[in-house]
């Protein structure tokens, strides 16, 4: 578990809860019971990254943010970053909570997640909405050109360097955001400083250059083989930020378009920089 303070956000009560042999810390808000909307995060941030989208949704409805493996106050285990071992982890906390539908709602890794968990549960799951990633699938437009956006991914999936950075580096948290956030938002710096100092726990760092290795090693192979390409059964949206300098819309198949909601004024970080408007999407789906 984490030794840095949890961030304090009106409203929000904290839980830890045994998944699958998991500790996973939980940050839930409004009611106690009825079907929740999950929250999921993305890196290098942890559940804090949506206070803003919290305040915004009205308070009868029931919120849960769950801590990644790895990440934020959940356990950080030596293995298991694999992003269908995450789904798996996301399943078994809701089993935790006795939590038998939600909809799911993720940011970049956690995005992911969801899209992985709506595929293999698809009972489970009322609604999915997938904030500033694509989805898994083969059929994306991602041509040579483009994979510049995506070199820091090696970089961070180096077994040392990545880590020794997170760790001794000052600053990289803090720089990361604001490169990848659209030049009017200004990252807060109780939220930068919260995030890098988690990440400056030894074992963090380690498991977030798993979670880029991991990626390139067992998640990709599998994305290019159409494994994650069936159809989801549920309603579902893709939110993207215009200014997003990672994830374009032009990478979506030429059939997966119809359900993108791109905010204007955004980067990366829609969850920070625009929380009105992806609280809107939410109630949309709900």
């Amino acid at each position: 578990m984490a030794r840095t303070h949890l961030p304090e956000v009106p409203g929000v009560r904290h839980r830890w809860v045994e998944a699958a042999g998991l500790r996973v810390h939980v940050a839930l808000a409004g009611p106690e019971v009825g079907e929740p909307v999950v929250l999921l995060h993305g890196w290098p941030q942890h559940w804090y990254a949506w206070r803003h989208v919290v305040a915004a949704l009205p308070p009868d409805v029931r919120l849960v943010l769950p801590d990644l493996r790895g990440l934020g106050w959940s356990a950080a285990p030596r293995s298991g970053y694999g992003k269908e071992q995450l789904a798996y982890d996301l399943m078994a906390t809701l089993d935790a909570l006795d939590v038998r539908r939600a909809v799911l709602v993720g940011h970049d890794w956690g995005g992911y997640v969801a899209h992985l968990a709506a595929l293999r549960w698809p009972d489970r799951v009322r609604a999915l909405l997938e904030v500033a990633i694509v989805p898994p699938v083969s059929t994306l437009r991602i041509g040579p050109r483009d994979l510049r956006r995506f070199a820091y991914q090696p970089a961070m999936a180096a077994p040392l360097a990545s880590q020794l950075a997170l760790v001794t580096a000052p600053g990289v948290v803090e720089r990361l955001l604001a490169s990848a956030a659209h030049r009017s938002y200004s990252v807060e710096a109780e939220a930068a400083h919260s995030y890098a100092a988690v990440l400056r726990e030894p074992a963090r760092a380690r498991a977030s250059a798993l979670y880029y290795r991991r990626f390139l090693l067992e998640d990709l192979p599998r994305v290019r083989a159409g494994r994650y390409d069936a159809p989801l059964e549920m309603p579902h949206r893709l939110v993207l930020g215009s200014h997003d300098p990672v994830i374009r819309r032009r990478f979506l198949p030429a059939g997966g378009r119809e359900h993108v909601r791109v905010v204007h004024g955004s980067g990366h970080f829609v969850p920070e920089e625009s929380p009105g408007e992806l609280a809107a999407e939410v109630l949309r789906l709900l």
